[in-house]
């Protein structure tokens, strides 16, 4: 039944197969996550890694994992509700030496990440959109409107 050469039939796989392996890094979840760092641009050390694992575990923050990333600890977090008042909990017990941030990582393989694969990220209107608040100054807008 089939009408095409080999090859064709050949190439049509192989193409199916690389984009099958290209997207794969988007079927992995993203954890809601914490970025630390330090201020003054020195790496982290084990010694500030094991004092966020024992703030988060006294405050009965649920976190999957917490790990040096270069120069960085990167503690991911089960629940996306647990990721601010973690925030708040370990920049009070850092100190201002510290950066908390908020952040998304995603759980892609090695073998995914050796190939240097990576999820696609998508912008905030994808991701639930943004909400802005606005706030006006009726007098100012009526006398900048008068003046115009």
């Amino acid at each position: 039944m089939n009408r095409y050469p080999l090859w064709k039939n050949l190439l049509v796989f192989g193409i199916l197969l690389v984009s099958t392996i290209v997207a794969l890094p988007n079927a992995f979840p993203i954890d809601p996550s914490l970025q630390i760092s330090r201020t003054d641009g020195v790496a982290v050390d084990e010694a500030t890694l094991a004092q966020v694992r024992s703030t988060l575990t006294e405050a009965g923050v649920a976190f999957l994992s917490a790990e040096i990333e270069e120069n960085s600890a990167l503690v991911r977090l089960e629940a996306n509700d647990a990721q601010e008042g973690a925030q708040a909990r370990l920049t009070e017990a850092l100190g201002p030496n510290h950066v908390v941030a908020l952040a998304l990582a995603p759980r892609t393989p090695g073998w995914l990440d050796a190939l240097g694969l990576e999820p696609m990220l998508l912008g905030l209107d994808l991701r639930g959109g943004v909400h802005f608040v606005f706030q006006v100054s009726l007098d100012r807008a009526v006398e900048q409107y008068l003046e115009t």
